[in-house]
């Protein structure tokens, strides 16, 4: 249960990233590009794939995230802002790695 509740302190610092963090449409924009995402980069990883599948799924990522740039240029460059702000914050806090790395254990 602390491992769920850590990724979700996580999620929340991730998150307030965003300048636009209470607007429920663009989070669940984002949210559901990024489930399938997460979705083609499972099967990329799967070792039980084929080469072509998995070959295929990351392509089918990387098409996504261009799609997603296309249709959503100012939200895709909110997200890779908010991207680097976290990194730089994980760099300096120890907790959100700590906290990721309890939810892999």
């Amino acid at each position: 249960m602390k491992k769920w509740l850590d990724m979700l302190s996580v999620g929340f610092k991730f998150l307030s990233e965003f300048e636009s963090f209470w607007n429920l449409p663009k989070l669940t924009r984002i949210g559901t590009l990024g489930y399938e995402l997460k979705s083609k980069i499972d099967t990329f990883t799967n070792e039980y794939e084929s080469k072509q599948t998995r070959i295929n799924s990351a392509f089918e990522a990387l098409d996504l995230a261009l799609k997603y740039k296309r249709e959503n240029p100012k939200e895709f460059e909110e997200i890779f802002s908010a991207l680097e702000r976290f990194s730089q914050k994980r760099k300096s806090d120890r907790q959100i790695d700590e906290a990721i790395k309890s939810f892999f254990d």
